[in-house]
């Protein structure tokens, strides 16, 4: 199984980041079209300059709940406004749930790195750079 980076490397496609160009549909059939519910993982710059990341199914509408600041308790409610940055779109929930999950591990660097669309940067900053770590030891 690809990781989510994989297989968004491996797909070559250029894509529109404009929110109107969000949906997309799903050929089940030559004759029968049915509407595909997508996934998102996106990531948000705060007011204070940290990244938010997070899953939704409607990318426009979770944008504006950070900005209105419906709950109290939320990381964004005391650092909007909130900007989009990046989105990833994903055809099944659990893929998306395992990006974002994999995201919010990363280093600022890496996040950066997608959200400029650098993927090709992500193995180096992902490499230990510890003079104590085993591969610097020479």
């Amino acid at each position: 199984m690809l990781s989510a980076v994989e297989a968004r490397k491996s797909t070559k496609h250029e894509r529109s980041r404009s929110l109107g160009a969000l949906k997309a549909f799903c050929y089940i059939d030559w004759y029968k079209i049915l509407p595909m519910k997508l996934m998102y993982v996106y990531i948000l710059l705060c007011a204070d300059g940290s990244y938010y990341t997070g899953v939704t199914n409607d990318v426009e509408n979770r944008l504006l709940e950070h900005n209105e600041g419906k709950d109290e308790k939320s990381y964004t409610f005391s650092r909007r406004p909130v900007q989009l940055v990046f989105w990833e779109v994903f055809y099944t929930p659990m893929a998306a749930i395992e990006f974002e999950k994999q995201v919010k591990g990363w280093s600022r660097k890496k996040k950066e790195s997608i959200i400029m669309d650098k993927w090709d940067e992500l193995k180096g900053l992902s490499e230990c750079k510890n003079k104590s770590h085993y591969k610097n030891k020479r």
